[in-house]
């Protein structure tokens, strides 16, 4: 009978080392010690109708004027929100604690303020009180200091000294509240005006739909953040919308006008959507100016990047998560975006089909809502847009390409370069090996008659693939082309945008056949060559392709005059080859 025990495996303190590097952005750090704040004052405007809910963010610098004023020594986070009495503040630090788990507040991991305060500096002090001053408390937690004696522990105060208590007094009042203070911040950390700039309008973004009373997906309640050391300090901006649901040159995909969200439900989650298309071209009022400062103005896309932006914001209770692409990004698609609220309640047991990390940097969901979203609910929306351009592209362009095209497209492509499937790369080692197992080849004296290679073999089997032009149209794009391919399509298709210049001008305004045929021989042989890099790739690589096409083609005009007097003098070759002199002479 085997013997059995119960071990401890109680983490040990060097767990800190790892904590310290969970991939925070200071911002993100910042914002999640903030969200404390948020879930504060929600509870409290819920329990007394309050209206007059505040978080300040206060950076401090040295006082020693040997260090630069800008350079930041610590930072305090204060709210007038429920504070917490003796009890919670001693448990406050434990890691993996939350009196908010498995409910629907900002915060439910009991993860966030420490690790949060961890990779913003090594010291945190948290002071408190539900009532004045008078019953203040504070928890001090030396990281440094854990990790050298090896053990978990914290300093609870509950007579605060008089900086202490007059520090609270400035940030936040006379009353009920927390300050949360960050010390001994590690190198690196921005310096004051840029994390006021910064700071100021990563909130205005991250809680549009808390701050804007305006907002209709139901988490707005009174309350302002106010970023900055001086009373003077302006709070944060509430009416931030990256769809511009507003704007005149906003067209509504999903959802309606003022902006309400749809409801999509899957399975037993409910996901609020709401979809728009901001797209001046289509006015004609508009000039290019008049698009940008709108895009500019409204805060478009923020925080999406990409030269053509476009995706999905991805919200909960109000709070905004994360943002980037999710369709398969494309030029025909710029400034189309999407906001998506769901629910998740942290807890492991919840089989919700998307969740958060804890760290409130990203969304995990399951592959079949992936498809079902981008399939069922986006993917309308978005074929409908790209016939739209193809038929505007068609109606713009100055003249009918399609024969040269047709004959650019038919030459043929070696399938060990350009086939449907990336071939894989195989060490020497794992070439030996089969060659070991293979069985011996049979010595066959047939020769094979009036056969063509085509680039396929029994091994590759059907692997070929053809080149197909698409003309389209995407205004103040950098790209002058760009690919819709996916490994293993038999079809690489190349799409041409007919209002880029150098398009204009080497393939429809040309008259000279021979040349608008090498310059779509120029386009194809640049997207061949990044048609199995990833789309992200693609457009960097097909954006400064663009780029020195005009660059060369604006250079060409200064140097055909130089080049019409130039004689090309041939050259002659006097290193013989003895070998083929011998061989012709015999």
């Amino acid at each position: 009978m085997p013997s059995k025990k119960t071990i401890d495996i109680t983490p040990t303190v060097n767990v800190l080392h790892s904590l310290q590097r969970t991939g925070y952005h200071w911002s993100q750090a910042m914002l999640d010690i903030i969200d404390n704040s948020v879930d504060t004052l929600r509870e409290r405007h819920e329990q007394t109708s309050q209206t007059d809910g505040m978080i300040r963010v206060i950076p401090h610098g040295y006082s020693d004027k040997s260090v630069s004023p800008s350079k930041a020594r610590y930072i305090i986070v204060a709210d007038n929100g429920m504070g917490m009495d003796a009890e919670q503040l001693q448990e406050i630090l434990r890691l993996g604690e939350s009196g908010k788990r498995g409910t629907q507040a900002l915060g439910t991991f009991g993860m966030g303020l420490k690790t949060a305060a961890m990779s913003l500096g090594s010291n945190l002090s948290i002071v408190s009180t539900t009532t004045t001053v008078n019953e203040l408390n504070a928890v001090t937690w030396d990281v440094e200091s854990c990790m050298k004696k090896g053990k978990f522990e914290a300093n609870f105060v509950s007579d605060p000294s008089a900086a202490l208590i007059n520090t609270y007094l400035d940030s936040v009042g006379d009353g009920p509240g927390t300050m949360v203070i960050i010390g001994n911040l590690h190198e690196g950390f921005p310096t004051i005006p840029s994390m006021t700039q910064t700071l100021n309008s990563k909130c205005a973004h991250v809680y549009r739909h808390m701050l804007n009373s305006d907002s209709p997906l139901g988490y707005h309640f009174p309350y302002k953040i106010i970023v900055g050391k001086t009373t003077a300090s302006k709070e944060v901006v509430k009416t931030n919308d990256p769809l511009c649901i507003d704007h005149e040159f906003t067209s509504v995909l999903i959802g309606d006008s003022i902006g309400k969200f749809q409801t999509e439900k899957y399975g037993n989650c409910n996901l609020q959507i709401r979809m728009t298309r901001f797209d001046s071209h289509n006015s004609q009022n508009a000039t290019r100016s008049e698009s940008r400062k709108a895009r500019t103005n409204s805060g478009l896309g923020k925080d999406i990047r990409g030269t053509h932006k476009q995706g999905v914001y991805w919200l909960r209770e109000g709070r905004e998560i994360c943002c980037g692409a999710f369709w398969s990004s494309h030029p025909l698609l710029s400034n189309v975006y999407a906001e998506i609220s769901f629910e998740d309640s942290g807890m492991a047991t919840d089989n919700s089909p998307i969740r958060m990390d804890f760290g409130k940097k990203g969304v995990e969901m399951d592959d079949d809502l992936r498809e079902h979203l981008i399939k069922h609910i986006f993917e309308p929306h978005l074929e409908k847009i790209r016939k739209e351009y193809a038929a505007n592209a068609k109606a713009k362009k100055a003249s009918d390409r399609s024969e040269i095209m047709k004959r650019v497209s038919s030459v043929s492509l070696p399938t060990e370069h350009f086939g449907r499937t990336k071939a894989t790369k195989r060490d020497a080692k794992t070439e030996a090996l089969e060659r070991l197992f293979s069985p011996p080849k049979k010595e066959s004296n047939s020769k094979r008659k009036n056969s063509k290679y085509r680039g396929t073999g029994m091994t590759i089997g059907n692997n070929e693939i053809d080149i197909e032009f698409e003309e389209c149209t995407w205004p103040e794009s950098p790209l002058p082309f760009c690919i819709n391919y996916t490994v293993g399509d038999p079809v690489v298709m190349i799409q041409l945008n007919v209002e880029d210049s150098w398009v204009e001008s080497n393939i429809y305004l040309c008259e000279d056949s021979k040349l608008v045929a090498r310059s779509l021989h120029q386009v194809a042989a640049m997207a061949l060559t990044v048609m199995h890099d990833d789309n992200e790739k693609r457009i960097e690589l097909i954006t400064k392709y663009g780029i020195a096409l005009k660059l060369f083609d604006d250079d060409f005009g200064r140097l055909e005059s130089e080049l019409e007097e130039m004689e090309i003098i041939p050259v002659i070759n006097t290193d013989t080859d003895h070998a083929s002199v011998e061989e012709m002479i015999n």
